[in-house]
């Protein structure tokens, strides 16, 4: 029998009746507990609300239905159902979106990954109407990103950052992406050619991922994805960059892990961790996932992720603050909480040190409308930043740090 996460990570029984049913396949005593949480006096509004903001209202209502559709009062059965429904139809039409965009791309010669979202859905949770998402995340190559754009554009998208032609090359070097939406149909799209942006110090070999390619469907269509190892290690660098904030981050990892138990090369996952400078994200994606959902590891895969102490550190600050509202959060602890845990995250020095290098000097597109330049000397680029960051951070953190 798996034993639950520490109760610590619970403070409300939603919390623990959310907990338990963000997976895709229940234990007996997981299914009894759900039962046994969902007849008690609960907030529903603020569960709801909860599930949300977690992206993980499909499982809630899918489990809640199977397993203690009875137990619920009869206003919140006809929310679960209205949901799950809602859920689907978007799914779908997100889905037939991404088709379209992958068929537009091939006749122009691009190749193109799609990850996350729909392809994740489908062929890990083994359901498109059971994970939430609400963009389109698609790779591909560098060279190809800007031809990759203006399709979009001429298909009706319009992309968030207006760039010359002259900043282009400057946006590719530090990002990791173009996101563009078409407000009419309520789309949006991530075009990605790395899954961080370079100060991240993910030193990741992309070009070889494209050599490791797998076919899938996604509603009986063919498609290219992504290997279980590129997979997993991929999902466990975004949830790093985003602190775990959202629990379905982690439900992704569990339900990867999961699906890709019975052919994944563990010795090779943990390899291609090493060489990135990415171990130590990795072993706390899996820790989270194995903590607060169970999810079954290897024994030796197990003992690794409990050898490094910082994993079981960074696991507590992201149970903190986890079921704390965004914007409750202050502006200035958010950026230096960020980096700590960026830095604490990464372990290797020399990756920590340019990550540090990075943030001061790397210009953002706030430097850019506050200098005029996307791309400068990196002097001056260091002196800008370093003064905007002070000046805009240190009250605040002062005011931080004299209040503890």
């Amino acid at each position: 029998m798996s034993s639950p996460p520490h109760s610590s990570v619970f403070h409300r029984a939603e919390h623990e009746l959310l907990l338990c049913c963000a997976r895709t396949q229940l234990a007996p005593e997981t299914a009894a507990r759900i039962r046994a949480l969902a007849g008690r006096q609960l907030d529903w509004e603020y569960l709801f609300q909860l599930a949300n903001r977690h992206k993980l209202s499909p499982l809630l209502c899918w489990q809640l239905k199977t397993v203690a559709a009875e137990l619920v009062p009869p206003s919140v059965h006809e929310q679960l159902r209205t949901s799950l429904s809602a859920t689907s139809r978007r799914n779908l039409q997100l889905a037939a979106e991404l088709l379209q965009l992958l068929q537009l791309f091939q006749e122009h010669d691009i190749s193109a990954i799609p990850y996350k979202g729909a392809v994740l859905a489908e062929t890990v949770y083994g359901n498109l109407a059971l994970r939430e998402f609400v963009d389109l995340d698609v790779l591909v190559r560098r060279r190809d990103v800007l031809s990759a754009r203006d399709l979009l554009i001429a298909r009706g998208y319009h992309p968030f950052v207006q760039l010359e032609a002259s900043q282009e090359t400057a946006y590719l070097d530090y990002q990791c992406e173009h996101v563009l939406s078409d407000e009419r149909r309520d789309l949006m799209v991530e075009i990605q050619w790395r899954v961080v942006p370079d100060y991240f110090s993910f030193r990741f070999d992309y070009e070889s991922l494209w050599q490791r390619i797998e076919p899938a469907t996604l509603c009986q269509r063919p498609i290219a994805t992504l290997s279980p190892e590129d997979t997993l290690l991929l999902l466990c660098v975004h949830g790093s960059k985003h602190l775990w904030a959202r629990l379905g981050w982690i439900c992704d990892v569990a339900e990867a892990v999961r699906h890709f138990q019975p052919r994944l090369n563990w010795p090779l996952l943990e390899q291609r961790a090493v060489h990135s400078g990415s171990q130590r994200m990795l072993h706390l994606g899996l820790y989270l996932a194995h903590d607060l959902l169970q999810a079954e590891l290897p024994p030796d895969v197990r003992q690794q992720v409990n050898a490094d102490g910082a994993v079981k550190s960074l696991a507590e600050q992201v149970y903190a603050q986890l079921w704390t509202e965004a914007e409750e959060q202050d502006e200035a602890a958010n950026f230096f909480e960020h980096s700590f845990f960026h830095l604490k995250a990464k372990e290797r020095w020399r990756d920590r040190l340019r990550f540090c290098f990075q943030v001061l000097t790397t210009t953002t597109i706030e430097d850019w409308s506050a200098n005029g330049s996307f791309r400068s000397v990196p002097l001056a680029t260091l002196t800008r930043r370093t003064l905007r960051l002070a000046q805009k951070y240190l009250p605040q953190l002062f005011r931080l740090l004299f209040s503890r």
